[in-house]
C-alpha cells in the first residue's frame, strides 16, 4: 500500500561493464502500403548518417500482375504524382521532419539538411499504396559511443490524489521517475518499459517518449500517468519498470513497485 505521504522509493544503479559494450543498431520496417512512417530516430541539422536498406515490395503500378521491387524501385516506371517524380516508382525514400524527401535506395550516406524525425515511405502516389504488399527493412545508425561509461541511477515513487493508500476507480495517479547519470560519460536513447506482474484490465499507463540523451551529471524527471477506469477491480498491483540505454548501460536490476487499486463501492 503506497500513498503520497508514504511513498515507496526504489533505487537501482547501472553496473554494466564499459569494456563489453557493443553499439546498438536499430532496424525499422517500412510497409509498402502506407504513407510516411516514423523511424523513431530524431536527427539534428548537419548530422552524418548512413542508411542501409533491403527487402522487397510488390506494387501494382498499373501492372495487374504486380512488380516486385527492391529499395531501388522499378526503373521502367516513373510516376508524376509520386513524392519524387523523377526517381523510380516503388523505391525507398526518406525525409527529415518537414523537409523535402530524398532518394535512399539500398544505401544513403550524407549529412541531413535540417533537424527533425527521420521518416520513410515508398516512392508511389498515395492512391496506389493500398494494394501493395511487402516491406523494406532499414538499418539505422547506432547511438554515439561515449568516451567514458555513464552510470544510471533511477528513483521511483507513486502517488494518488485522495492520499488514502488506494488508486480508486476513476482516479488518475502518477509514477514519478527520476533518472540521474552519475557516470563520466553521456547516456543515449533511454527507453522506459512498464511490465505488469499482476493483471488488471482497468488500468492504463501512458509511457513517456524515448529520452534522446542524458549527459554526465544530468538528472531528469519523468511523470507517468496511471489511470484507473470506472470498472477497475480491487487488487494489489505489481509493476516492473525497465530502463534501457542504447549502448547497453541499462538500469539493472529493474525497478519494482506495488500498490493497491479499489473498485467502486458495491462493485
Amino acid at each position: 500500500m503506497v500513498s503520497l505521504a508514504n511513498r515507496l522509493i526504489v533505487a537501482a544503479t547501472c553496473l554494466a561493464s564499459f569494456a563489453n559494450i557493443v553499439p546498438a543498431q536499430n532496424v525499422v520496417r517500412v510497409s509498402g502500403n502506407r504513407g510516411w512512417q516514423s523511424s523513431g530516430l530524431k536527427l539534428k541539422e548537419g548530422q552524418k548518417i548512413v542508411l542501409i536498406a533491403g527487402g522487397r515490395v510488390t506494387h501494382r503500378s498499373d501492372h495487374e500482375e504486380g512488380i516486385n521491387a527492391s529499395p531501388k524501385g522499378c526503373f521502367i516506371h516513373l510516376g508524376k504524382k509520386n513524392p519524387l517524380p523523377s526517381y523510380p516508382e516503388g523505391s525507398l525514400i526518406a525525409r527529415v521532419g518537414a523537409s523535402k524527401p530524398f532518394f535512399v535506395g539500398v544505401r544513403w550516406e550524407g549529412e541531413v539538411d535540417n533537424s527533425g524525425e527521420l521518416m520513410f515511405r515508398i516512392n508511389e502516389a498515395d492512391n496506389k499504396l493500398a494494394d501493395n504488399s511487402g516491406w523494406f527493412e532499414v538499418t539505422l545508425p547506432g547511438p554515439p559511443k561515449p568516451k567514458q561509461p555513464p552510470q544510471l541511477v533511477a528513483v521511483l515513487s507513486f502517488s494518488e490524489p485522495s492520499d488514502n493508500g488506494f488508486l480508486d476507480a476513476e482516479e488518475k495517479g502518477e509514477l514519478s521517475l527520476g533518472i540521474s547519470n552519475t557516470g563520466k560519460g553521456d547516456a543515449y536513447g533511454l527507453q522506459i518499459k512498464v511490465e505488469f506482474q499482476t493483471t488488471n484490465p482497468g488500468l492504463e499507463i501512458q509511457i513517456p517518449p524515448v529520452i534522446d540523451k542524458l549527459s554526465a551529471g544530468q538528472r531528469i524527471a519523468a511523470r507517468i500517468p496511471i489511470i484507473a477506469s470506472q470498472n477497475i477491480s480491487s487488487s494489489k498491483i505489481a509493476l516492473k519498470i525497465w530502463i534501457s540505454e542504447a549502448n547497453g548501460f541499462d538500469v539493472d536490476p529493474p525497478l519494482i513497485l506495488t500498490f493497491s487499486t479499489r473498485a467502486l463501492a458495491g462493485c
